[in-house]
């Protein structure tokens, strides 16, 4: 599974908990809403981007991966949207995302939140970003003075003298 697709299922089950429990959409694409956009569609985040930044070494292939989260609020005021980031925030920053073939090995960092009125002059948009570092999974071997090997995985480094 690609790395973008791995990124976007983890946030995704990170965010699900959280998000339901205040009563906040999430989705990464977002239904087709009828024309008006009905409040009580309201509201939502979406997983809008996984932009992925080469972060390769000689040995392994390696990305920056960014995760953009679009928050849609009616609520008259940058409030809603405020406190919806707050616990997207809670819920992601520092937090080391669990992926079957790559290795996160720098946490989840927050990246930065905006919040802007939208053109229809009802919605507010809020914008947060996050970024990590991760690889593809590697493994090293390393054989004991018995004879019998060592695994070690995950991206570690082993330094031998």
């Amino acid at each position: 599974m690609s790395v973008g697709t791995e990124t976007q299922i983890a946030v995704y089950n990170a965010l699900t908990t959280p998000l339901t429990a205040i009563g906040c959409g999430l989705y990464d694409e977002v239904p087709e809403l009828p024309v008006g956009m009905p409040a009580d569609s309201f509201p939502y985040v979406e997983i809008s981007d996984v932009d992925l930044v080469p972060y390769d070494t000689d040995d392994n292939t390696g990305y920056e991966v960014y995760v953009t989260l679009n928050i849609w609020s009616r609520y008259r005021g940058k409030k809603e949207a405020h406190n919806i980031f707050e616990v997207c925030r809670d819920a992601l920053h520092k937090q080391t995302l669990n992926l079957s073939s790559w290795t996160v090995f720098d946490v989840l960092q927050f990246g930065g939140f905006t919040v802007r009125r939208d053109s229809d002059n009802a919605t507010m948009h809020g914008v947060g970003r996050f970024v990590a570092k991760m690889n593809e999974d590697i493994a090293f071997f390393l054989m004991n003075e018995d004879g019998s090997f060592l695994l070690l995985e995950g991206g570690g480094f082993i330094m031998l003298k």
